[in-house]
């Protein structure tokens, strides 16, 4: 799939469609140092790479990029393989580009990675902030809950002619007992409020693991996109 259809079927601009693939693939770790400089140049062409699939560009790019070489020409490298399926140079004009290219290009690029990786951290300790309230909010909630474990059954008894006779019973297990309260023909408030306690209980321990599960993820996002950049 191009990079044109990949931002319209994922909602994704191009640097995230580009760090999507990368983090898909089995890249050394001596050259995840170059991710910035590789989102960049995808996201540059991007509109010249529509019909293009992307793997097969970040394939070439990883096979051709070499960590024994200086930034610059990773850079130059990177662009070069980029420039080739957008078809917009030659070779020839693109050794010309990279001689050309000046120590204020690569700093640009530099300073352009880090701004965005210090954007993307703060979006997510933004948000792993938020998940420290709310799962607070939810644990002192959830620790003035007084509720009944068990169940309410609603079943019949014969009287001494064989009539039936429905009442309430409230259910639970003690280790492997199974015990019987009787309720009456109607629910206690009490009990009532008891039963939708639980209920409340159940949602916020179901709610308090999706929060957990989340900021996990969020710090390991921040680990990533550090990691990407300086190739740690």
């Amino acid at each position: 799939m191009g990079v044109r259809g990949m931002v319209s079927s994922m909602g994704l601009n191009p640097r995230e469609i580009t760090k999507h693939y990368l983090d898909s693939m089995a890249i050394p770790q001596e050259k995840r140092r170059l991710y910035p400089f590789i989102m960049n140049a995808i996201a540059k062409y991007w509109d010249s790479l529509e019909d293009v699939d992307i793997s097969v560009v970040l394939s070439e790019i990883i096979d051709s990029i070499d960590p024994s070489l200086d930034v610059k020409e990773n850079i130059a490298i990177i662009n070069q393989v980029v420039r080739k399926y957008a078809k917009v140079e030659q070779l020839a004009q693109e050794v010309e580009e990279y001689e050309d290219t000046s120590e204020d290009d690569v700093l640009s690029e530099i300073q352009s990675g880090l701004r965005e990786l210090a954007e993307t951290i703060e979006k997510i300790k933004a948000r792993v902030r938020e998940i420290r309230r709310e799962r607070d909010r939810l644990v002192k909630e959830l620790s003035g809950l007084v509720y009944q474990h068990g169940w309410v059954e609603y079943k019949w008894v014969k009287n001494k002619v064989g009539n039936r006779y429905y009442y309430y019973y409230l259910r639970f297990r003690e280790g492997k007992t199974k015990r019987s309260v009787y309720l009456g023909k109607q629910i206690p408030p009490r009990i009532m409020e008891l039963m939708r306690n639980k209920e409340r209980a159940r949602a916020i321990y179901k709610r308090l693991k999706e929060l957990d599960k989340e900021e996990r993820e969020l710090l390991k996002r921040i680990d990533r996109a550090i990691y990407s950049l300086w190739g740690i």
